[in-house]
């Protein structure tokens, strides 16, 4: 693998975000219908830029618990995503997002059990996810993966009912 690659499915590369990443990155985090799920305003076209370069910076930061990294589609080098790897409240949190276009194409569906790998790997016991209860794909996807569902709760952050699910690993 490559520096700055976390991990690789067939279709898809997961390594850390750059600069570079800037349109695509926009497009995923200034669209209403990606971020409406999650915690997390859409942003214009600035408020993007210094967003990736904040997440850049956390790469070298010390004990850095807050982890975005950018899905690549391997046959056009692309960003087409990100996910993240987040410690919150003393729980390991895992999360995905695609850029709206390519939607449909199984990308959540196969990134979820590499993600899930890729934590066993780092010798996390358990991880945690959330998934709005409108989200019926994500939901779907966690279930595929053996999550047990813990509780549903009404996320104020993003005024909606949301879903916990744990893995033991």
């Amino acid at each position: 693998m490559t520096e700055g690659v976390l991990f690789e499915t067939q279709r898809l590369i997961v390594r850390k975000l750059i600069l570079t990443d800037l349109k695509a990155f926009h497009e995923l985090q200034g669209n209403p219908n990606v971020m409406r799920f999650v915690n997390s305003k859409v942003g214009d076209f600035n408020e993007n830029k210094l967003e990736l370069d904040r997440l850049i910076q956390f790469y070298d930061k010390p004990g850095n618990e807050f982890q975005i990294y950018a899905v690549i589609l391997k046959n056009t080098q692309n960003l087409i995503g990100t996910v993240a790897l987040v410690k919150m409240d003393g729980e390991e949190e895992i999360g995905y997002r695609f850029i709206e276009r390519l939607w449909g194409n199984g990308f959540g569906k196969e990134i979820v059990p590499a993600l899930i790998e890729h934590c066993r790997k780092l010798g996390i016991s358990e991880i945690v996810a959330y998934a709005a209860y409108e989200n019926k794909a994500s939901l779907k996807i966690i279930e595929q993966n053996d999550f047990v569902y813990e509780k549903d709760s009404f996320a104020e952050d993003i005024d909606q009912l949301e879903r916990k699910y744990k893995l033991k690993l």
